[in-house]
């Protein structure tokens, strides 16, 4: 204790203060400046390295010395008199709130007011296709994301992705208007003449600012030499910008490209298709990559291309003969083979990092490949999402940050972060990144679907029925969005119009079986009326592989009695599950849960209850942060764990997740499956409080004049 009150007295807990705070206005300062282009990267760790060495002795000086009306003194180990012990604190003290307040002037500075863009930054605008043929449009686009991605490679340089550069194409909008939208500093734009086997390519790279034309050049050559013009143009514009391309960055992208004419062509082809992301695009993509690898099997760039394709979801239909293991080994060893031609490379790294089961390793080649990739968005929405998988939440907001900054028109980069604030239960956080989402993309629809998932986490249904009748009113031919209208009025208790918008839906999609058995069960359950009806209807739903009408068909058949007919369906959808011991199951599969779930119910424990435990198991680690699943409380009821259900269900309470779920609701409120914790104070409450804020909420709507569409 009197080393604590010599410690006091000589005032350094507040030098440790001071030298902290000091230490963060630094590394703040400092961050802006790399951020802004002035600073290399590599600034920021020493700085920090500097910072904490000197901690130690700046502790080590306030011990000997003391700051005393007369100045900087040496400590005469004598208690000071009253004055000068005061004048010492208040001294310290307010440069300490004087420290930390710039450091939060310089922190909110970063974070919320963009300022100029940075110098080093760029956008590539779709070079104009001049060609006589309008089927050269995809050479031209290739073109551009081809010098894109050039530049993109350079560590220094903040270059635009593609999907935002090229929103503006065929726009005639002001350089500057196009620039200020994207926080770039230059503008890069050009057009492409392809005639047979010659090209004119015309480029120019502008300041944005005053319009001034740094560099600019015409090539006039063979189709051949397309490769060594996309060279010259990005080469220039690091030089113009005094970027310097690091050797082995050069080296590396060299190794990533093709010589042969036929191979690029085709690449360019492929990427084209990709982009539009339809299912028949997604088949056009593979087929050209496939050719492009026939042309030349060492070509990096394809190969990679290639092993994304492999990890694109199945409702793409690119490979209906594989099944998602057969995948992922091709997908690895698309990427291998990119990665023994171009050793580095970020794409080949990422789907490595992607696959990878060891959390270290995977961490490991995320983070290379960003570090090789620095403006490659595909390669940091991979690592930003393992981020966020890791709980790594303030590393994932920054990469999250950077990629609006790269790719500002690209809806995805918003939903990233948007999903990371859900998570933190930073909910009105979530609709500050959603406003700027419809800012920049006015007209978007999934910002408002996102916007409409806020409030239903805050239980605003008001301002979500709001948000879901703009999402209406911007596309009326969207007949689940009426859908989802009926939904959000029947959790806030109007049932009539609810019913009216389900019925707007069902006419509107009259070939939709999902539409009109999901609506009509919903409503059934509601009013708990035609339970016969109800387990018809969930049994299709689960047939067509809807999850939306799994616990309906299983609540009912515990209702009807119709266990048997139950695990029947579920035994013709997942064979394997009913095999003893069952085999290669995907813990994460809801038929895993629902087969164990029913299995159980019906007594045959035994049998069950390893399914039931392995998807728990799962969901626990899916359930990292504040997300809880309602399953995870029934199973564990189901399995006799009472408290440990309880446990879930108080944080899936303090989430708010009940506000988000009208369907849990109903069985909340019905279901035998809940009973052995009906009678806790917390469920009573839960059943409470969605009770008041439906009136509340019933009362806002009912008082407004709601559209007639």
């Amino acid at each position: 204790m009197k080393f604590i009150a010599e410690l006091r007295r000589r005032n350094v807990h507040r030098m440790a203060v001071l030298y902290l705070g000091a230490s963060w206005l630094i590394m703040q300062v400092v961050d802006l400046l790399i951020d802004r282009g002035p600073l290399p990267e590599s600034i920021g760790p020493v700085t920090l390295a500097v910072l904490a060495v000197g901690f130690p002795i700046a502790l080590i000086i306030s011990w000997f010395y003391e700051v005393t009306p007369e100045g900087i003194t040496l400590d005469s180990d004598e208690e000071p008199a009253e004055a000068t012990k005061g004048f010492t604190g208040r001294r310290v003290d307010f440069v300490i709130i004087a420290v930390l307040a710039a450091a939060v002037l310089v922190f909110s500075y970063d974070k919320w007011w963009m300022g100029p863009p940075p110098e080093r930054s760029v956008a590539v605008l779709p070079f104009v296709n001049m060609s006589a043929e309008g089927g050269n449009e995809y050479f031209a686009d290739g073109l551009t994301e081809e010098i894109i991605d050039s530049l993109a490679n350079v560590p220094e340089l903040l270059v635009t992705a593609r999907t935002s550069a090229f929103a503006f194409k065929g726009q005639n909008l002001p350089i500057a208007e196009i620039a200020e939208t994207l926080g770039v500093a230059h503008v890069i734009e050009g057009s492409v003449r392809r005639d047979a086997g010659k090209l004119r390519i015309t480029a120019q790279l502008v300041r944005a600012s005053d319009g001034f034309h740094l560099w600019s050049n015409t090539f006039d050559r063979d189709l051949s030499d397309i490769f060594a013009i996309q060279d010259d143009i990005a080469k220039s514009v690091t030089s113009a910008l005094e970027v310097v391309m690091r050797g082995e960055t050069a080296e590396r992208l060299d190794r990533e490209d093709t010589d042969n004419l036929d191979a690029y062509l085709e690449y360019m082809q492929a990427s084209d298709n990709l982009r539009r992301k339809t299912a028949a695009s997604v088949q056009q993509a593979v087929l050209h990559v496939q050719r492009a690898i026939e042309f030349d099997p060492e070509y990096a760039r394809a190969q990679a291309f290639l092993g994304r394709l492999y990890l694109l979801p199945e409702h793409y239909g690119a490979w209906p003969e594989l099944d998602r293991n057969e995948r992922r080994s091709r997908a690895r060893k698309a990427a291998l083979l990119a990665l023994d031609v171009a050793p580095g490379m970020p794409a080949g790294l990422a789907i490595l990092g992607v696959l990878e089961e060891d959390p270290d390793v995977a961490m490991q080649m995320l983070r290379q490949a960003a570090e090789n990739g620095p403006n490659d968005t595909f390669v940091l929405q991979q690592y930003s999402q393992k981020l966020v998988f890791e709980l790594r939440v303030a590393e994932a907001e920054e990469l999250f940050l950077k990629l609006l900054k790269i790719d500002p028109l690209d809806e995805e980069n918003y939903w990233g972060l948007v999903y990371l604030r859900w998570g933190r239960q930073q909910v009105h956080a979530a609709l500050e990144t959603i406003a700027q989402a419809k800012e920049k993309i006015p007209g978007s629809v999934r910002a408002r679907e996102f916007e409409v998932m806020s409030y239903r986490f805050l239980g605003d249904w008001r301002s979500a029925i709001g948000s879901q009748l703009e999402i209406v009113k911007l596309d009326p031919e969207d007949y689940e969005a009426k859908g989802w209208l009926g939904t959000l009025y029947l959790q806030t208790g109007m049932p009539d119009e609810a019913q009216r918008w389900f019925d707007r839906a069902e006419a509107q999609a009259p070939q939709s079986k999902f539409e009109a058995r999901y609506n009509r069960l919903i409503m059934n359950a509601y009013y708990q009326r035609n339970d016969a009806e109800v387990f018809a209807d969930a049994k299709q739903l689960v047939i067509d592989k809807y999850g939306a009408g799994a616990r309906f068909f299983i609540e009912y058949g515990i209702r009807l009695g119709k266990l048997d007919e139950v695990l029947t369906t579920l035994e013709m959808l997942y064979p394997n599950l009913f095999i003893d011991p069952p085999r290669d199951f995907d813990a994460t599969s809801l038929g895993v849960y629902q087969t164990g779930l029913a299995l159980i119910l019906n007594g045959e424990v035994q049998r069950g209850a390893p399914l039931v435990r392995a998807y728990l198991d799962e969901m626990d680690r899916r359930e990292r942060t504040w997300f809880v699943y309602p399953s995870s409380i029934r199973g564990r009821l189901a399995l006799g764990e009472t408290e440990a259900a309880m446990e879930k269900f108080r944080k899936y309470a303090a989430a708010k997740w009940y506000w988000f779920d009208p369907g849990e609701h109903i069985l909340f409120r019905y279901s035998s499956q809940y009973d052995p914790i009906r009678d806790e104070p917390e469920f009573i409450e839960l059943l409470e409080a969605w009770d008041a804020n439906a009136a509340k909420h019933r009362e806002k709507l009912q008082s407004m004049d709601l559209p007639v569409m």
